[in-house]
């Protein structure tokens, strides 16, 4: 239920056993899983009241933060403030989530958690150098940046792209909140191809512009027909494509898609283009190098250390040889790497979009032009190995006013600490950008207002809902598409450090041994490596003069773990709790000497 508080109550200290506190809980199909927080002195406990009894023949099978978790819920207790998306699958006994292929919209469900936290106003005064969720973001289900966030130019032209979303929101305005830099090309209106507002525009064109060619292969389509397709689209500020798909698909790499983008920039070269231009090619496209399994050069699982990953760093110059975008396509566009998660299982994402930009970036940096490389996101999560298991979510929100509930049928999403993490340190830290992906629905503010489509139950007489000419308030958390902005939001606070270097810091939990980063700067590979369930985290540091920034993310922590996080940069340690898999970035001083 979409910002559900469930009862009212303390949310720390001690308190009775068995008390319920309050607690945020966005979920769907509740008739599979239904969750309590309860509460003992100060500990937690995450209780599902839909049992499995309920569902003979059938196992249930939990997944947290993207982390398979068991078979039952019980005994998981979650640290104050953390966060978590929350998965159940019910399953003939001995069958496997990727491989079932019969699971029905009620044998599955999701949610999303925030466990409260009395004392955080405490903590986030003691720590001012550490930065925190933005005022502008609520955990609703609602999307607020491109309305609410401040306004700001986002340091060393990174590039934050995204879609308004809202139905009260307007491009103009949205242009700057976060460092917002491109808005999806259908909100941008324009009336001429040079248009100053075609530098705002984020366009990803489908084959359906080739429909009336005549053709019946996507690689039969000529030169000049290429050409032609991009004189729509040459100015656009950003530009990227959707050419792998549809029936007139063709090849990330092939003559049709240089042809287009050759002709793209012919045109962004113009004089009367007077605004800078991205060309990023097709999103997600296997033109680039992007890692999506440990798998060696005959498909077969490898370790993250293997000579098929580690040969990168031990000679870069091997990077050119990674994927095809280095024989021409460089020459026309930068490059992208794609994150649409694609099982439950995605808490170690991470290392692999984080290496996948490395390489990319080792291989731009031998070429002429050097390009840019961006992560472009999403955070649904969209199953290739089992469509089954990926759509059909029922997500529900409750009115108000009148009481009631609305449903509509999506994806799950993934946590909002795994998105921040991705979107900053695999975007913004690494990258040289964030690229959001969605479509370009915009929704309604108004909590009571029903979308057209959607299902709408009275909870009591009352049946008079406000219902949207189209969206209404949605009931998906499309909220966690604000972690690319407050990615971004955080990335600005380290403005004093901008023309130094992120190099991987060392590090230590609770006290232990040093970790160090690698020589040769494979660290990602060696933190990928480390066993489960705790694989390493991911920690970089840059200084300029006495101003050091520094992040770390542990992806793999689940929200019942708690750490002490000790990282060395600019010749000092510096400390901070870790909750969970939150991400910790901190723009700390070193005091002058005496």
């Amino acid at each position: 239920m979409a910002f559900l508080s469930v009862a009212a109550g303390c949310a720390c200290g001690d308190v009775p056993a068995g008390a319920k506190p309050a607690f945020v809980r966005i979920q769907a199909n509740s008739g599979v899983m239904d969750l309590t927080l309860m509460q003992t002195g100060k500990v937690f406990t995450l209780v599902d009241g839909v049992q499995a009894e309920r569902f003979p023949g059938k196992q249930a099978f939990y997944y947290i933060n993207g982390q398979y978790y068991g078979h039952e819920l019980s005994g998981f207790h979650p640290v104050a403030g953390t966060r978590m998306a929350i998965m159940k699958l019910l399953l003939p006994p001995g069958e496997n989530p990727t491989d079932y292929w019969r699971i029905q919209p009620s044998e599955k469900a999701t949610a999303l958690v925030v466990v409260p936290d009395s004392e955080a106003l405490v903590e986030t005064k003691r720590n001012p150098q550490r930065n925190v969720l933005p005022s502008w973001y609520e955990d609703k289900t609602e999307y607020r940046p491109t309305k609410f966030a401040p306004k700001f130019p986002l340091i060393e032209s990174k590039v934050n792209a995204s879609y308004l979303k809202r139905s009260d929101a307007t491009w103009q305005d949205a242009i700057g909140r976060a460092g917002l830099t491109h808005v999806e090309a259908e909100h941008v209106p324009t009336d001429s191809l040079y248009a100053t507002s075609q530098s705002r525009r984020y366009g990803l064109p489908s084959t359906h512009i080739f429909d009336g060619s005549g053709k019946k292969r996507g690689q039969d389509l000529t030169r000049d027909e290429m050409r032609q397709a991009a004189e729509a689209f040459g100015p656009f500020g950003l530009l990227g494509d959707q050419f792998g798909e549809g029936e007139l698909w063709f090849p990330t790499d092939s003559d049709q898609a240089f042809w287009f983008y050759e002709r793209a920039r012919e045109i962004a070269a113009d004089p009367q283009c007077k605004w800078p231009t991205v060309f990023f090619g097709t999103y997600g496209g296997f033109t680039n190098y992007n890692v999506r399994s440990w798998s060696g050069p005959d498909g077969g699982k490898v370790t993250p250390i293997s000579e098929a990953f580690r040969k990168f760093y031990d000679n870069p110059a091997l990077a050119t040889q990674s994927c095809s975008y280095f024989e021409r396509m460089y020459r026309v566009i930068d490059g992208n790497v794609l994150w649409y998660p694609q099982n439950f299982s995605y808490a170690g994402d991470l290392y692999q979009r984080v290496h996948s930009i490395q390489v990319m970036k080792m291989g731009q940096a031998q070429k002429v032009p050097v390009r840019r490389t961006y992560l472009l996101w999403w955070n649904g999560i969209e199953c290739n190995d089992n469509g089954a298991i990926h759509n059909g979510y029922g997500w529900e929100h409750i009115t108000t006013n009148p009481a009631g509930k609305s449903i509509s049928s999506e994806h799950p999403s993934v946590d909002l600490n795994t998105a921040i993490g991705m979107c900053l340190i695999g975007g913004f830290v690494v990258g040289d950008g964030v690229i959001g992906w969605d479509n370009n629905i915009q929704f309604d503010g108004d909590p009571n207002t029903v979308g057209r489509e959607e299902t709408w139950n009275a909870a009591g007489d009352d049946k008079n809902v406000k219902r949207a000419e189209r969206y209404g308030y949605p009931t998906a958390p499309i909220s966690v598409l604000s972690a690319q902005f407050i990615a971004s939001q955080w990335y600005q606070s380290c403005s004093r450090t901008t023309g130094s270097d992120w190099k991987y810091a060392r590090y230590r939990v609770d006290g232990g041994e040093w970790i160090e980063p690698e020589a040769n700067g494979s660290t990602i590979l060696v933190r990928a490596n480390a066993a489960e369930p705790s694989r390493q985290g991911v920690a970089l540091a840059r200084q300029k003069g006495q101003a050091v920034d520094w992040v770390f993310q542990n992806p793999m922590w689940l929200p019942s773990e708690q750490h002490t996080v000790t990282v060395e940069a600019g010749g000092k340690s510096w400390s901070q709790m870790v909750k969970g898999n939150e991400v910790v970035l901190c723009n700390e001083t070193i005091a002058p000497k005496d």
